[in-house]
């Protein structure tokens, strides 16, 4: 006899086919990206105007030098976020940001909705998805807020603030340094409850939590 041949059902492991991945379309920033050309054609130009969108950078001062941009998913949700910063010049070799921009449903917004940067103040992303604003409060003294991003919050969420302090100490009869840990993301007119004074150990060890990312392939914007 011959035996009929037996055919085996497949397992709905063999039968699950991968969803498709869809790559983020970054062209939903082009219209920012515009308006950053727009903005630094009339800096340029010497044409201010006062009506520009400040939400680009705080002020059009910080367009004396070239702009430059990169998409990267600093969330960890897949989408991809527009980071665009000024070039580095010999002053300042290093690109610094001026502003981070994320897509909510197609609608392109900055990630700080109530702040601008550029000039006195700007962004650093941080490794392990973090960043930081820093701040000039004066010549000597620099606030930082730093921030966690998460896929679980639409916002950056905010962890310590980090505040050094030049000021004239009359113990010493001449200007010192002291350090500050904030729970506001701001050194203004806080009270003093918001704030304890810490170390410079302490300080420096805080601040070294935060690594800067410095490897960003930046695409000059033209």
């Amino acid at each position: 006899t011959v035996e009929e041949p037996t055919t085996e059902e497949p397992t709905a492991e063999e039968t699950t086919t991968e969803e498709p991945t869809t790559e983020f379309d970054t062209s939903v920033y082009d219209g920012i990206l515009n308006e950053y050309k727009k903005a630094k054609q009339m800096y340029d130009e010497g044409t201010y105007d006062e009506n520009y969108n400040r939400s680009l950078c705080n002020d059009m001062c910080v367009l004396y030098v070239d702009l430059c941009y990169v998409y990267s998913d600093i969330i960890g949700d897949s989408d991809k976020e527009l980071i665009v910063a000024t070039a580095g010049n010999e002053d300042f070799p290093e690109p610094a940001i001026i502003n981070i921009w994320k897509s909510e449903n197609g609608e392109v917004e900055p990630l700080f909705e109530d702040r601008s940067f550029g000039y006195r103040n700007g962004l650093v992303l941080c490794e392990n998805n973090l960043l930081y604003i820093w701040q000039h409060c004066s010549a000597f003294s620099t606030f930082y807020s730093h921030y966690s991003l998460s896929s679980d919050s639409d916002k950056p969420v905010f962890v310590e603030g980090l505040y050094d302090d030049y000021y004239y100490n009359m113990d010493k009869d001449g200007y010192d340094y002291r350090y500050f840990r904030y729970n506001v993301d701001t050194y203004g007119d806080s009270p003093e409850e918001n704030r304890n004074e810490i170390t410079k150990e302490e300080y420096d060890a805080s601040l070294a939590k935060y690594v800067p990312i410095t490897d960003f392939d930046w695409q000059p914007l033209n």
